[in-house]
């Protein structure tokens, strides 16, 4: 069985501001398991966040994301509850996963969902949830980021350069022991081995500065 984490644990205690938006009800669905682990797949249990709900052919397309990994439900074997759950669920609400691996792409999973439950924030819920919104370089105000959930969008000039997937961590993957906390920086489409990682400088409600590590620039972004 495959056991995916986020870089820093995660209880199981139930989070309180995500439990309000949902009725006892249907959290008591969710976590009740669909089906035995293997019956469509590889098992696995994963712990990551919720990134919401876009429509797709009229149908909501429902993902969250793990270790870098965007993950959504197979309409036709995952427990339809959980598919209601990430809908209701506010973005960045953590949540523990069980299920079987489907299929697997470059950075996206589609899984059969059996199970969903809600559990505590992770170290980095301050650092992330104050990273969400729009951003402007503070060198160049045509350079724009806009952060929703682990997705982050740049734009320049009013064009989409690219999306990128964002995981926080205690330090990169093979960066220098003690610089810290990071984000890595994952690009939709991309070279999965090429994962730029940023050392958080500082992060305040209306400036974000990111070393990059390895280059040793800095780069500076103002709030929108």
């Amino acid at each position: 069985m495959h056991k995916f984490v986020l870089a820093a644990a995660l209880s199981l205690a139930p989070a309180s501001v995500a439990l309000a938006e949902v009725s006892k009800t249907d959290l008591g669905l969710a976590a009740k398991p669909a089906f035995a682990p293997g019956s469509h797949g590889e098992p696995f249990i994963v712990q990551g966040l919720v990134q919401g709900c876009t429509l797709i052919d009229n149908a909501p397309f429902c993902a969250f994301y793990a270790e870098g990994w965007r993950w959504y439900g197979s309409e036709t074997a995952t427990n339809p509850a959980t598919l209601k759950l990430l809908e209701d669920l506010p973005v960045n609400t953590p949540i523990e996963v069980k299920g079987d691996i489907i299929s697997q792409g470059d950075i996206t999973i589609e899984a059969a969902i059996s199970s969903m439950a809600v559990i505590s924030p992770d170290a980095f819920a301050p650092l992330r949830d104050m990273m969400q919104g729009g951003w402007i370089d503070a060198t160049d105000p045509q350079n724009e980021l806009q952060v929703l959930g682990s997705e982050e969008v740049n734009f320049y000039a009013g064009d989409i350069v690219e999306t990128d997937v964002l995981t926080f961590a205690d330090q990169c993957p093979d960066g220098p022991e003690g610089v810290g906390p990071v984000i890595t920086k994952q690009m939709m489409g991309g070279d999965p081995m090429d994962v730029p990682c940023f050392y958080i400088v500082s992060l305040t409600p209306d400036r974000m500065e990111l070393s990059y590590v390895g280059r040793g620039n800095t780069l500076i972004f103002n709030r929108k």
